[in-house]
Order: structure tokens, then C-alpha cells, then sequence
């Protein structure tokens, strides 16, 4: 478990950086300058009374956990299965002081408290049989079948209050009139099923295949799933004969891939829905819809890969050149 907690001044901005030497910080008796900055009609606050009234406070809570179960049968087979968590809960603490101003155009007297708790949740379980083997020291085969699930949600509550008197209280229940409140959720679903069968001859040649099928609920009903596959090769060519017994070049391998795949990490999960947005109408309470896409899918990629793996002078120098298209 994470924890964090961050203070910054509130509403300072720059003008903590342009503050005139001409205007005092603190007045004679001591007390603070509270409106140094004299404009008609705008409301400039002393930031170091800022940074000392104000709160915008920001505290976090992690809890990141992984538990597995591997069971190995038949000499070659293993079955594992796997859940993983990623719990976050951010609390958000905005405090205006009294006897500052909110913002430029609002004088003194106000006060202002802004609550906001945020939490989210990821859980992945994942299944996967693995086969591995070797035949004379020669073929080496390794093979993969795998399920996961994914379930991700999120939930955000918030309240803005005014008519904060008491200037040392902070809490949402000290100011007196609600100014707003919102609350939000959403909750998204990945179903992948995918498999890997990986083989090598001795070391100097190399295959692999993937493939995979995704579902995701951010996306419509004709769209939910996609099928992705790829493919790879490789030469270890300091390996053969014709390169084996040089004293420059300790190791080259010549690899290759092609293949597609999809992503839907950047997607809102409620683009695919109309939305529907309270509002008014000739004075009375209606609706706006916001139109979705129920069309949108998978956000998909071919890429081709070409790469050379090189080793000089005994190891000493190490490096990689690829061509890659996306």
C-alpha cells in the first residue's frame, strides 16, 4: 500500500514572481498585506498569505497486489492462473480562505471548499497451459494458450461549497451554500484469448507464431472483437560455420516480424452511447442528446520489423539497428 500527499499554493500562479518590492508582504502591525495588488475592480491575492490560508492538498492511496497458482503435470505441461489488482483512492481538499479572494473578479468574504474523491479499481485474471519441450538437443518447442479478463471501474464524487465565515475550518459541512455537486461512474470489460507456439533448432533458428482474439465493452455490438496474429523470425548468424571462428564479430543475429494488432486504451468507454444532458427549455426542465458512434471499433495497426543484433571484439561493443514500418 502507496501513499501520497502533495501541497501546492492555490491561485498564486505567477504573481508570486512579480510582486512588486514596493508592496510590503506583511503590514506594520504584522498582519498580512491580504490585497497588495491595486486594480480597479480586480482582486489580487498576497500569495504568501495564499500559501499559508489556502489548501489544495492532494492525498493518494495504492494498493497493488498479485497472487498466482502454478500447477506442472505430465512431465512437459504447466497450468497457471493468475489475479492481479490495482486499487487507487485519490481524495482532492481545495480551500479558499475568507479572507481572500476566489478569483480576480469576487472581493474577500466569500470562502470557498471543494471536496473530490476519486476511486478505481483494475482486476485481471489470466489462465494460461503451457507446453515445453526438446527433441536431441535440437528443436526446442514451446507452446502457449492463454485466457485473461479484465474488469476496470471508476467512481468520482464532488462538491463545491461557498459561505465559508470561520476561517480555520476546512471541512464541506463548515460553508453554507452548495454551489455543486456531481457524481460519476463508468465500467469497462476486455475478454482476450490468445496463443504463442515459439521453436528454435539449435539455437540458430528461430519461429514464432502469435495469435489472439480481444473483446472490449467500449465498443459496439458489431465491433466488440477483433483477431490479431504475428509472426517472427530470426538467424543467429554467428552461429554458422562461415562466421563461427572470426576474431572481430562474437555474435550478429538477423531477426524479421509481421503482424496486426489492436488497441482501445485511448477510447472513452462511452463514445458508442447518445448521451442524454439535462438542461431547460423555454424555462422548463429538458434534454440535449449528444449523438455516439455504435460503429466504433478497434483502433488497428500493421507493422513490419527488421532488425539486426550485433556483438564486436569479444562482447565489448553491443549494439541494434532495426527498420521498422507502422
Amino acid at each position: 500500500v502507496a501513499a501520497n500527499n502533495d501541497e501546492t499554493i492555490n491561485g498564486a500562479g505567477g504573481f508570486i514572481y512579480s510582486v512588486s518590492p514596493l508592496n510590503p508582504v506583511r503590514l506594520q502591525d504584522g498582519a498580512y498585506n491580504l490585497q497588495p495588488f491595486l486594480y480597479p475592480g480586480l482582486y489580487f491575492n498576497n500569495p504568501v498569505a495564499e500559501y499559508e490560508y489556502n489548501i489544495n492538498r492532494t492525498q493518494s492511496y495504492r494498493m497493488l497486489g498479485d497472487f498466482y497458482t502454478e500447477i506442472s503435470f505430465l512431465n512437459h505441461f504447466s497450468f497457471r492462473t493468475n489475479i492481479g489488482t490495482d486499487i487507487l483512492l485519490g481524495q482532492i481538499k481545495q480551500k479558499n480562505d475568507p479572507r481572500l479572494s476566489i478569483n480576480f473578479g469576487t472581493p474577500p468574504g466569500t470562502g470557498q471548499i471543494i471536496d473530490i474523491n476519486r476511486f478505481s479499481s483494475r482486476i485481471i485474471l489470466n489462465n494460461t497451459l503451457r507446453y515445453a519441450n526438446s527433441y536431441n538437443n535440437k528443436h526446442f518447442i514451446n507452446f502457449l494458450l492463454g485466457q485473461e479478463a479484465q474488469k476496470e471501474q471508476t467512481k468520482i464524487l464532488s462538491a463545491t461549497k461557498t459561505g465559508l465565515s470561520i476561517s480555520y475550518l476546512d471541512d464541506l459541512n463548515s460553508a453554507t451554500n452548495l454551489e455543486d455537486a456531481s457524481g460519476s461512474s463508468s465500467k469497462a470489460t476486455l475478454l482476450s484469448y490468445f496463443s504463442q507456439l515459439d521453436y528454435n533448432y539449435d539455437n540458430r533458428y528461430f519461429l514464432s507464431l502469435n495469435g489472439r482474439r480481444d473483446g472490449s465493452s467500449k465498443f459496439g455490438e458489431k465491433n466488440k472483437y477483433g483477431n490479431y496474429w504475428a509472426v517472427g523470425i530470426g538467424w543467429v548468424l554467428s552461429s554458422e560455420e562461415f562466421l563461427k571462428y572470426n576474431n572481430w564479430l562474437s555474435f550478429a543475429k538477423l531477426r524479421g516480424s509481421i503482424g496486426t494488432s489492436g488497441n482501445s486504451a485511448s477510447l472513452n468507454v462511452l463514445t458508442q452511447y447518445n448521451l442524454v444532458n439535462p438542461g431547460n427549455y423555454n424555462n422548463l426542465p429538458a434534454g440535449t442528446v449528444s449523438p455516439g458512434n455504435p460503429q466504433i471499433g478497434w483502433e488497428e495497426s500493421f507493422n513490419t520489423d527488421i532488425g539486426l543484433e550485433f556483438g564486436l571484439l569479444k562482447q565489448r561493443i553491443n549494439g541494434t539497428i532495426d527498420l521498422y514500418n507502422r
